[in-house]
């Protein structure tokens, strides 16, 4: 006993000091369970710059000298192997060794990914990887750049926002007394977050969505459902850092007001919440499908009022605050019940008696799971003359064959086969044919496709499939879904087609998502000509609306391109450069720099110089979103050497203007003038208006910012007539607000002002509401110059408002200085110095230092006038 417990005491000792070593740096850390071994220790939340950057890692730690050897330490793989190589956040090991209190770490899941794997990890024994309290950051920046790259592919994930009950809650059977525990959690206190778990096909998420619309009225500030896809495959399997951004479009935000850092939208998510709970406007969350704690932890809101559900296969121990609900299978009187409505809702209208002993029997043959129940319903629908016995006898013998699998798995796998089994041999390959399509939710034009068929048929044969209960429609017009099970049901038959032929359809598909996504980026880019208008996209918000649907359809389809041969490398391109503008609007900088990195591979297999031109121009620009400047400019500059070396006249403006972008990061703005001057004489020999446009409103900006005012003046105002020829709202907005504030230095006041009002219009237009509060804070400054008091506070109360709403500190920073002037014009010099005091703390989170000293200075002033 007493060596047991000198084990447990050393393995203690590991954890505790990795736990103190990283808590000493202000990371998040806590720990799990101990009384399990699945091949974790410690959950770490990375912060950096005292804000969380939306990432989560986890740490297996070994401690004792049994993992001592002459050249380093080992860490044993044992069973952790499959949980190391599927989990969908990294991990990393580290060991400490007790005698000499030191410890070293290994990335795990690196070493998983380049390393020839034997019984054991090693671990180097070398001060870089040595965990010690100074020098523990060296292995969070590690951490961090990691995990940027390992999410950078990953799934987008689609919130929605559900509306009061409807008529599939009325269909809903049983489960009384969970909904009774699921309704007074909801609406009572004692917990802000209930687990629901279950095996497969236990109608989880069904139970939640249901008690969430009865509930809808208990929280007016909206239900969201997100489906996190944990138990999917890698590749599709959601993460937090990538719900931000479509949460906070449920929660209301227009997608150009979230910033692009996922640490800013995780910020802002959180504030969003408790500015609502502020205003007694409580938000239920349903995250479904949950296969791990790190794909919600960070998500799930952290106080009353809100609430959220949680959906999984597994039990989430490590939620230990949270209630936890675990859903059985169906009481056989319930299954026969479902089986019933199930069957009455089909075009079949079939009746069943529910204390029929063979109904009773189908009922556990589908182990009282409503997945499996509801399959069978569609088998029994498509076959009036199949007595429920014969059903009965088929099921059994399917069972009997896969009676290796788990409980849940079993039931619903046998009621597939069984039901795929008495397909007709072309729906049975119309079904199969589906999961070439890369998602399980899917238009009705992409079933129409990888079948080779009109979209007429298509419908009907939807339709048909659907009275199986095989696919269901996705709530959009046109759109259809499958359960995940029945999904990888359906890839897992594929192996039944030939490679020709899935290679055929999947590049039918592609051809068809290249006609698509250049018609919808023709609507987000107008000025790029009349030859790809869409009547399908009304606007471009529809577009917009589109991509998002698509978006992870669009991503895996570049990857399967490249398998294609030439034909599909160049729709891989196609597709990854006409991605560009969406991600720049939605502002995901590292998935843009993903996709621009498949863009350029394209071209460089394509042989195609014009192209990787184009590419590296884009990714230079995705680089510098994502605040990436040393690499963007590597990428702009080898951009402009082709264009120039090739005679590409056409291509080198664009890259000019991408590259003054980063200089004036690195440099300051008069470094960017001489690129920019270059730009414009490119810009005008082309004869483009849109590049004309672009690239005399980044001289003007770099001559406003520089302190040449009338140089600045004089550039923007030439660049208005070729911002309206090229109909680009956005770019005109920018132009007309810097020339605002140009105008605004020199004290052309109303001129500024109506500059500012129009450059509102047009941001307006393009639906950027943070280019929108720029040019609001731009017109309430000159309005208050003017002396206008009144009317300007309304404008710089908007810009103020959007700067918190969108977690943008600098340009909070500066709302609240103008506040501060305008108190100290009025006399108010307390509510000036207090306003300049906001102002500053928030220029100082931004990282402007400068400014904040400037304002500390006038309070200084104010102080001593006073």
């Amino acid at each position: 006993m007493g060596n047991v417990k000198a084990t447990r005491a050393t393995e203690r000792a590991g954890v505790n000091y990795v736990r103190t070593t990283l808590d000493s740096i202000n990371q998040i850390v806590q720990e799990t369970s101990s009384s399990n071994d699945f091949g974790e220790d410690l959950y770490v939340n990375l912060v950096e710059n005292d804000s969380r950057t939306g990432d989560l890692i986890l740490i297996q730690v070994k401690s004792g000298p049994s993992y001592k050897r002459s050249d380093g330490y080992r860490i044993p793989v044992g069973d952790h192997l499959e949980f190391w190589k599927n989990c969908n956040v990294p991990i990393f090991g580290v060991v400490y060794d007790v005698d000499e209190e030191v410890a070293y770490w290994v990335n795990i899941s690196e070493y998983l990914a380049t390393e020839t794997l034997s019984s054991a990890i090693k671990v180097a024994r070398v001060p870089e990887r040595q965990l010690t309290r100074t020098n523990a950051s060296n292995f969070i920046s590690h951490a961090i750049e990691f995990c940027a790259n390992w999410h950078r592919a990953s799934r987008p994930l689609i919130a929605r926002r559900l509306q009061a009950a409807s008529s599939n809650n009325q269909r809903f059977v049983g489960r009384m007394e969970a909904r009774q525990i699921l309704h007074d959690f909801l609406h009572e206190d004692a917990y802000t977050c209930a687990i629901i778990s279950g095996i497969a096909g236990t109608g989880k998420t069904a139970l939640a969505q249901v008690s969430a619309a009865d509930a809808i009225n208990a929280f007016p500030g909206g239900v969201i459902f997100i489906d996190m896809h944990g138990f999917a495959t890698s590749s599709r399997r959601g993460q937090a850092r990538d719900a931000y951004r479509t949460l906070l479009m449920a929660l209301g935000l227009d997608s150009a007001d979230i910033p692009d850092r996922h640490g800013e939208q995780a910020a802002l998510y959180h504030l969003t919440l408790h500015m609502l709970a502020e205003t007694n406007k409580p938000v239920l969350v349903v995250f479904d499908n949950v296969a791990d704690p790190s794909q919600v932890v960070d998500l799930i809101p952290s106080s009353p009022p809100h609430k959220a559900l949680v959906t999984s296969r597994e039990k989430l121990s490590y939620f230990v605050d949270a209630y936890h609900l675990l859903i059985p299978e169906l009481a056989p009187t319930e299954s026969a019940t479902l089986l019933e409505g199930a069957l009455e809702a089909t075009s079949a209208k079939r009746t069943v008696n529910t204390t029929d002993p063979e109904v009773i029997r189908l009922s556990n043959l589908c182990g009282n799971l409503p997945l499996a129940l509801r399959i069978s319903a569609g088998i029994l629908a498509e076959d009036p003359h199949l007595s429920i016995a014969d059903l009965n006898a088929e099921l059994a013998e399917r069972r009997s064959a896969l009676d290796v699998l788990q409980h849940g798995d079993l039931a619903v796998r046998a009621a597939l086969i069984t039901s795929y089994a008495r397909l007709p041999q072309d729906r049975r390959h119309d079904f199969t044919s589906l999961a070439i399509i890369p998602s399980p939710e899917f238009a009705l034009s992409s079933a129409a496709t990888v079948w080779q068929s009109d979209q007429r048929t298509a419908r009907q044969n939807l339709r048909r499939l659907a009275e199986t209960l095989l696919i269901e429609p996705a709530g959009a017009p046109e759109r259809w879904r499958m359960h995940d099970l029945v999904y990888a049901f359906a890839e897992e038959q594929l192996e039944d087609v030939s490679p020709e032929k899935r290679s055929a359809a999947t590049a039918s598909l592609m051809d068809l998502f290249v006609e698509h996504v250049q018609n919808a980026n023709w609507q987000l880019r107008p000025d790029r000509g009349e030859e790809h208008r869409a009547k399908a996209f009304a606007n471009a918000q529809d577009a917009i609306s589109w991509f998002g649907q698509e978006l992870s359809t669009l991503t895996e389809l570049i990857e399967r391109g490249f398998a294609l041969g030439e034909d599909g490398t160049e729709n891989a391109y196609l597709i990854a450069m006409n991605l560009v503008e969406y991600l720049g609007r939605t502002r995901q900088a590292d998935r843009a720099v993903y996709v621009g990195e498949r863009a350029l591979d394209a071209a460089k297999q394509l042989k195609d110089v014009e192209r990787q031109c184009r590419a590296l121009n884009n990714l230079g620009l995705a680089l510098t979103a994502a605040n990436r400047l040393a690499e963007a400019r590597q990428k702009l500059l080898k951009a402009v050497a082709i264009a120039e070396r090739r005679g590409y006249r056409k291509l080198v403006a664009g890259p000019l203007i991408s590259l003054s972008a980063v200089q004036r990061g690195l440099e300051g703005p008069a470094a960017a003038i001489p690129t920019l001057q270059q730009a414009v004489s490119y810009a005008f020999a082309v004869g483009e208006d849109h590049g004309i446009a672009a690239a005399l409103t980044n001289l003007g900006m770099a001559y406003r910012e520089a302190g040449r005012n009338d140089l600045a003046v004089q550039t923007l105002q030439q660049a208005l007539p070729f911002h309206h020829a090229s109909r680009d709202h956005g770019n005109t907005g920018s132009g007309y607000t810097n020339l605002g504030l140009a105008l605004t230095a020199i004290g052309h006041l109303t001129d500024a002002v109506q500059a500012f009002k129009l450059g509102m219009m047009f941001y307006k237009k393009a639906y950027d509401r943070h280019g929108e509060a720029c040019a609001e804070l731009g017109l309430g400054r000159a309005l208050a110059r003017k002396g206008n008091i009144s009317e300007a506070k309304p404008f710089l109360r908007s810009a103020l408002t959007a700067a918190q709403e969108l977690a943008d500190k600098r340009l909070e920073g500066e709302a609240l200085m103008e506040y501060g002037h305008l108190a100290r014009v009025l006399g108010d010099l307390a509510a000036a110095d207090r306003y300049f005091s906001l102002s500053a703390a928030a220029y100082e989170d931004a990282g402007y230092t400068d400014a904040a000293s400037a304002l500390e200075e006038i309070r200084r002033e104010l102080h001593s006038s006073g």
